[in-house]
C-alpha cells in the first residue's frame, strides 16, 4: 500500500513556492487525510496556516490554528518551540486581520499558556507578561513616551531613548 501522504506534502510545499496557496493547502488536507503522522501534522498545519494567510482566508487561519494547537499536543516538540510555533501562527492571523483593516484581538505574548486550552490561563499569563504603558509616544502609539523617533538620511528612521 503507497502512503499518499509522502506523495501530497512535498507537493504542496512545492505548490506553495510557485505561489499556488489554494492547491498547496489543498494538498495538506489531502495529506492529512491519507495518513500524515500525527506527531508530526503540526508541520504541515503551520505550512496550511501560512497558505491561508496568502490567500488572505481569516476563517481558513483560525481553523487551522485551532487544528494546529490541538496537533501540538500530540508532538514532541518542547514548549518553547511549541510557544514558537503558536506565536508565528498567530501572527499570521494579525496580519490578516490588519489587511482588512480590523483590530486585533489576538495576544501573541501567551508565554507559557499559548498551547493550553484554558481561557483563563491564557489572559493571566498575558496580563502577567504584557507591558504597561502609561504614556505613549506621540510619533509611535504603541511604544511608551520613552522612546522618541528620529530620522537620518542615511541610517533612515530609528528610535532613540528619551529618557
Amino acid at each position: 500500500m503507497v502512503n499518499l501522504h509522502f506523495v501530497f506534502s512535498p507537493r504542496s510545499v512545492a505548490l506553495s513556492k510557485l505561489g499556488r496557496p489554494d492547491l498547496s493547502a489543498s494538498d495538506i488536507l489531502r495529506a492529512l487525510s491519507a495518513g500524515y503522522p500525527r506527531e508530526n501534522a503540526h508541520r504541515l498545519l503551520l505550512r496550511l496556516v501560512k497558505c491561508r494567510e496568502e490567500q488572505s482566508d481569516e476563517q481558513g487561519v483560525k481553523d487551522a490554528l485551532k487544528e494546529l494547537e490541538k496537533s501540538l499536543k500530540d508532538s514532541a516538540v518542547s514548549s518553547k518551540k511549541k510557544n514558537e510555533i503558536v506565536t508565528d501562527a498567530r501572527q499570521s492571523l494579525l496580519t490578516v486581520k490588519r489587511a482588512k483593516g480590523q483590530r486585533s484581538d489576538t495576544y501573541l505574548n501567551l508565554g507559557s499558556c499559548a498551547t493550553d486550552p484554558d481561557p483563563k490561563c491564557q489572559e493571566e499569563e498575558f496580563f502577567r507578561t504584557c507591558l504597561d504603558i502609561k504614556e505613549p509616544s506621540p510619533d509611535v502609539p504603541c511604544a511608551s513616551a520613552a522612546l522618541r523617533m528620529e530620522r537620518d538620511p542615511v541610517r533612515g528612521r530609528y528610535a532613540v531613548a528619551a529618557r
